[in-house]
């Protein structure tokens, strides 16, 4: 368990399967908590039994069951409001309220509902501006982006370059540690350059000492990640590539 605060904003962050980062957030000391991607009930349970406050919203970024596979026992158990895409209905077999496209209140503090499909065809992401940082679920990674699945190569582009268009002191809080693997593709591809290697640098000494590389800032990965270009040609040959590496 992790814990990042901007301001008033707590972001606590869990471990759960082999990779996944599921997420709390509070604004109210700890009072109330929305979760983000509950893959796991059972690894918010236990979160929240340390932390204390009761959970009262969950979001989901889209409908893989690593990411929605808790939300039907979390509900049932806590009475938690559900948002997310509506594709989401079907797979975590609850009723999903939808977000205004423009903005929600959440805990007294703006956010801001993204659409980045491509990944899947409906994928959202949750900004929150007051605090810059930003849930991305598996549209976005450090070094990378999500593979298709029901989305299109051309949506997956251009939600990469939306999100990576953020202020460049976003902190990007994805839901899987992948980087270390996402460096070896890069490497794959050629030499790296002198800001490339200093990244892995700063990310191979986090790893030895088996803490996250994620949250990330947007500008890292603009100066780093070989998925931000604005050629659509380019990204496909690169995504294309990582997904037989």
């Amino acid at each position: 368990m992790h814990s990042y605060v901007y301001g008033e904003l707590e972001v606590v962050q869990l471990l759960a399967f082999a990779d996944n980062y599921l997420y709390l957030i509070s604004s109210d000391s700890r009072q109330t908590w929305t979760a983000i991607d509950p893959g796991d009930a059972g690894v918010i349970e236990q979160a929240l039994e340390q932390l204390g406050g009761r959970l009262t919203r969950i979001l989901a970024t889209h409908h893989h069951v690593d990411h929605v596979g808790g939300i039907a026992k979390l509900k049932d158990l806590f009475g938690a409001k559900v948002y997310g895409p509506q594709n989401c209905k079907k797979d975590c077999r609850v009723g999903i309220s939808s977000l205004d496209k423009d903005s929600s209140e959440l805990e007294d503090h703006r956010i801001r509902l993204l659409e980045v499909p491509g990944h899947t065809a409906c994928h959202v992401a949750y900004y929150f501006a007051e605090h810059s940082c930003v849930f991305v679920g598996d549209a976005l990674f450090a070094m990378g982006c999500g593979r298709l699945f029901t989305g299109t190569m051309e949506n997956l582009h251009a939600s990469v370059q939306n999100l990576l268009s953020l202020p460049e002191k976003t902190q990007v809080f994805c839901a899987h540690e992948y980087t270390l693997r996402n460096f070896e593709f890069a490497e794959s591809l050629g030499r790296l350059s002198p800001e490339q290697k200093a990244r892995k640098n700063r990310v191979l000494t986090l790893r030895k000492d088996e803490l996250p590389t994620v949250p990330f800032l947007v500008a890292d990965e603009k100066a780093t990640s070989p998925f931000y270009t604005s050629s659509l040609a380019k990204f496909k040959e690169c995504r294309l590539l990582r997904d037989i590496f």
